[in-house]
């Protein structure tokens, strides 16, 4: 009877053993795993969760006793019952669900959530984040320079066929103005002036959007760049009521930038912040110093009405304006994207309510 108790005994060690080996196998497996894992209950709640979704938890919410899911990922509070309702959803049909999510910090994450089977694991559930901020912005990238080049070529071959036109008609619309005395004849031909050098401005943009750009990249001091700029934008702004504010850091160090491309960045974005500010308002040019790898940020933001919600993400398109019919050609933040692009530089635009372009630059000597 004791040898027999003696082997139950040492069966249930090894059982023991074995549970505890598979255990700390599988927690260096979840531990393992680079993206966020966890295992939540039919509301929400995280029961188990590895590194990787712990730190994005906030420190408070680490400790805190019934985390839920969603709002430490970051979701707004009306969105806090399509945690428990989706998680449900996928346990009642025994079926996986995925989704996209964008979080209030520009980071986008896939989540994945797997019913758990089993006899004592009912309203348990695994789920998978994956992050694909990167791939979105690749993604957005790459689809940018297909507009761009596929518009670049249309816009060259075009803006060369409307350009002998638009000089033949104000060469005769001159030749006329000699020739005809009356009022409503040179009220006319002022019209016809008019309109005619308007479409040669949108020839000139078309063939600055298209032709080939070569950067000279050198180093610059961004907020001596600023400064000798400014004084002309202030004084076309005046004249549109519009005040210009210069916030510049101090211990900005030189980036590596062309300094035509980057003083034409930023007389389009002031010039485009001025043409939102119908009636009036304020643009603040700003630099900065950010994040630890440091990031030489241009800001040009103004606070007028933003750009509706629906429209960021074709902002930079080309020939895409919010802007009132014969306002503006959409090529303006087209040009700007190019060119931030040639001096490999980045750029973005958010609202605060009113726009703001944020343009990164490479400092001296990064790669």
């Amino acid at each position: 009877a004791l040898g027999q108790q003696l082997a139950i005994a040492m069966e249930n060690i090894q059982a023991f053993y074995s549970l505890m080996h598979q255990k700390e196998l599988l927690e260096s497996i979840v531990e393992g795993i680079s993206d966020p894992l966890l295992l939540v209950d039919n509301q929400a709640s995280i029961v188990l969760a590895n590194q990787a979704a712990t730190d994005l938890m906030h420190d408070e919410a680490r400790e805190a006793p019934g985390r839920e899911l969603f709002p430490i990922l970051g979701l707004q509070a009306e969105d806090k019952a399509l945690a428990p309702q989706l998680i449900g959803k996928s346990l009642a049909h025994k079926e996986p669900w995925s989704e996209e999510v964008h979080l209030s910090n520009n980071r986008s994450f896939q989540i994945s959530i797997y019913p758990v089977f089993g006899s004592h694991s009912n309203g348990l559930a695994v789920c998978y984040l994956r992050e694909v901020t990167a791939e979105r912005d690749m993604m957005r990238q790459l689809q940018q320079a297909e507009k761009l080049s596929a518009v670049g070529k249309l816009a060259s071959g075009l803006a060369h066929e409307i350009n002998n036109p638009m000089g033949t008609i104000l060469c005769y619309v001159n030749l006329l103005e000699k020739s005809l005395t009356g009022d409503q004849e040179q009220e006319d031909l002022a019209v016809i002036e008019r309109h005619a050098r308007r479409a040669q401005h949108i020839v000139q943009d078309l063939l600055n959007f298209a032709r080939p750009k070569i950067s000279r990249l050198t180093k610059t001091d961004l907020n001596d760049l600023i400064t000798s700029n400014v004084q002309i934008l202030k004084a076309q702004a005046e004249k549109k009521s519009v005040q210009i504010k210069v916030d510049l850091d101090q211990a900005l160090p030189r980036v590596m930038t062309d300094i035509s491309a980057c003083e034409q960045i930023l007389t389009n974005l002031v010039l485009n912040a001025m043409e939102a500010l119908d009636g009036g308002g304020e643009i603040v040019i700003s630099t900065r110093l950010k994040g630890t790898q440091g990031r030489v940020e241009l800001r040009v933001e103004d606070n007028g009405p933003g750009i509706p919600h629906q429209d960021l993400s074709r902002i930079f398109d080309p020939f895409y304006t919010t802007k009132d019919v014969g306002r503006g050609t959409g090529l303006g933040l087209a040009v700007v994207y190019g060119l931030v692009q040639e001096i490999g530089g980045k750029i973005r635009v958010d609202n605060t309510p009113g726009a703001r372009f944020t343009v990164t630059f490479k400092q001296q000597g990064t790669s």
